[in-house]
């Protein structure tokens, strides 16, 4: 191994060290985290599977990659999110029936946060690049005041995916490109919502809590194809991935015991379909559609060690579909404006999701390139995510909530991209 490419791997080592550090500090709403990419941000995702502009795209097609071909490149990347989120309540009731609605809504859900990625190339020939991803493509963390009228149903959902994806891009010839990786997936969740727990001829609340982590594989695939110099077309997919997670599950309350637990979590399979196109020498147009397969997850199902009834906390969650248009300008040699409008459906219309409230999006971006020398270039990005409001309607052993999810986020994206030249 040559001393320049174990300097090359030295620093990737030392920014995932980086990575791993901040990631535990991740605080953002959403399940799916489509926000990988600063550049990709910039044009709110249109064109993400079509341009290999840096190795951050990778992440939504691994067959950009083959356009890194020229040098080794580093991409750290961090995204600002600044979201409000709140549930506003109608009716509820607790899972003995009393009516709870006085109790109030929900508080403010969530706070602002950071979350980094990392993405590396180096190609090896001229017909192969291998990369490596570093991302977190999945998660939420919402937390509500304890004692809201909606507490049987949610005070905590905290999920967060890690995921390492290693790849290898190769071009069969000047129109075709296709690329194959893996995801190696560590998924962490802990859930609490209030219960009630006999005591002596009546009933306490107590907060009940369901914890656990698992180690999952999957795929990644590409395919890219330039049929001219002016136009690229990008599909990308990312497999499901199954997670069995073990933890424990019990109450807050002192002396009683924790039991054991195991549950089932898949995340979705995700198709990405993108097309770029250059329409004058200066202005490129970028479009895309995705697809994700959140209809497969229908809750969770929860076996306990002690053996205790199985117990089962449904979710009716569905596929959901993204459409994104944007333009890139080339300003001058060495800085180019961006920008973007998208829309995506939610994983549900609220009635029965108590565990990650969602409303469809409208996101409007902008962003800004700028080279700096022949080994540095910065990218900026903003968005504004205006978030559908939507209406949930549960019943269930633990009681009903009528109510209204509302949300709406800033994010402000920045990421240097080293090209180590020799």
């Amino acid at each position: 191994m040559s001393l320049f490419v174990r300097r090359y791997l030295s620093v990737f080592l030392c920014a995932s060290l980086i990575f791993v550090a901040a990631i535990q500090t991740v605080d953002a709403s959403g399940f799916y985290v489509r926000e990988q990419s600063v550049s990709a941000l910039g044009t709110a995702h249109a064109g993400a599977a079509s341009r290999g502009s840096d190795p951050s795209h990778l992440f939504f097609n691994p067959a950009t990659i083959i356009e890194n071909n020229y040098s080794p490149m580093l991409v750290l990347d961090v995204r600002g999110f600044f979201p409000s989120v709140g549930i506003d309540v109608q009716a509820a009731t607790s899972p003995l029936a009393a009516n709870i609605t006085a109790a109030g809504n929900s508080g403010g859900m969530a706070d602002a946060a950071a979350a980094p990625s990392i993405f590396a190339t180096i190609p090896i020939g001229d017909r192969v690049v291998i990369g490596f991803g570093l991302s977190v493509p999945f998660a939420v963390v919402i937390e509500t005041n304890p004692g809201w009228a909606g507490r049987f149903q949610l005070i905590e959902t905290d999920m967060r995916a890690m995921n390492f994806n290693p790849v290898a891009a190769f071009r069969i010839n000047e129109v075709f490109a296709i690329a194959a990786g893996i995801q190696v997936q560590y998924f962490d969740s802990t859930f609490r919502k209030m219960e009630v727990f006999p005591a002596g001829p009546g009933f306490i609340e107590a907060i009940g809590f369901l914890k656990g982590d698992d180690v999952g594989f999957g795929i990644t695939a590409g395919v890219m194809i330039t049929p001219n110099d002016r136009t690229s077309i990008g599909i990308g997919y990312r497999s499901q991935i199954n997670h069995t997670l073990t933890g424990t599950a019990g109450l807050e309350l002192p002396g009683v015991p924790v039991d054991g637990a195991t549950f089932d979590i898949t995340t979705p399979d995700v198709i990405t379909v993108g097309v770029t196109q250059q329409i004058t020498d200066r202005l490129t147009g970028h479009a895309s559609f995705e697809w994700a397969n959140w209809s497969r997850f229908a809750g969770l199902v929860i076996n306990f060690a002690s053996g205790r009834p199985t117990e089962v906390r449904a979710q009716s969650w569905d596929d959901t579909y993204f459409g994104a248009l944007g333009l890139t300008y080339q300003a001058s040699d060495m800085t180019s404006v961006s920008g973007g409008v998208s829309y995506g459906t939610a994983i549900s219309n609220g009635g029965g999701n108590s565990l990650s409230p969602d409303g469809a999006r409208t996101t409007l971006s902008l962003g800004i390139n700028h080279v700096i020398n022949d080994r540095l270039t910065i990218n900026g990005s903003y968005s504004h995510v205006f978030f559908q409001d939507a209406g949930i309607n549960i019943a269930n052993a633990s009681g009903t909530l009528a109510a209204n999810f509302h949300s709406d986020m800033d994010i402000v994206g920045v990421s240097l991209i080293w090209s180590m030249v020799d």
